[in-house]
């Protein structure tokens, strides 16, 4: 059982993620591990050694997005969900930072993903909406706020029906 164990927590180490991170839960943590990114310059090690391993990592070609959130959930549960609400992340390309992105000033966005789901293990959870959005209920009666009305001679949904008008094209023969 033992080994069984050291085993575990050996192969865990070796994914580079943490199991849970506290570093993003307050503005101004947030703001120092935005202003420590520079564009171009910071490797992915110089801010895992300041900072320490993100809790998701999200892997496409030769980019790489370090997420760091608080993973704790209320109540225990597996799969975790932890908070959505404060994060950091960071996007690493060929391994310098190319962007960084924080909770603060983005008031409307979905959860994550809960962990795992991981390379072939299902997401069985549902998606929610996070913070306030200001155009909540767009499909419903909120048209009027996003200017996307029925005027006269749109369709449904705000898209205008094309035109064709051949005497505007000049290219075009006439007979």
């Amino acid at each position: 059982m033992r080994i069984a164990l050291l085993l575990f927590m050996m192969l865990a180490g070796c994914s580079g993620v943490a199991y849970n991170t506290t570093v993003a839960n307050s503005p101004a943590a947030r703001l120092a591990m935005a202003q420590f990114v520079q564009p171009g310059v910071t490797t992915e090690r110089q801010y895992t050694t300041r900072w320490g391993l993100p809790v998701q990592k999200v892997r496409e070609g030769a980019q790489t997005e370090f997420i760091y959130r608080d993973m704790r959930d209320v109540i225990p549960v597996f799969p975790q969900f932890g908070s959505s609400t404060q994060y950091v992340i960071v996007t690493f390309q060929y391994g310098l930072a190319t962007a960084v992105r924080t909770s603060d000033g983005i008031d409307c966005r979905a959860t994550f993903t809960p962990r795992p789901p991981n390379y072939g293990f299902d997401n069985p959870t549902q998606v929610e909406l996070v913070g306030s959005c200001p155009l909540q209920g767009l499909w419903g009666n909120d048209e009027a706020i996003a200017g996307v009305g029925t005027a006269a001679g749109a369709r449904t949904g705000g898209i205008t029906d094309d035109r064709y008008r051949p005497d505007s094209v000049s290219s075009v023969p006439t007979k």
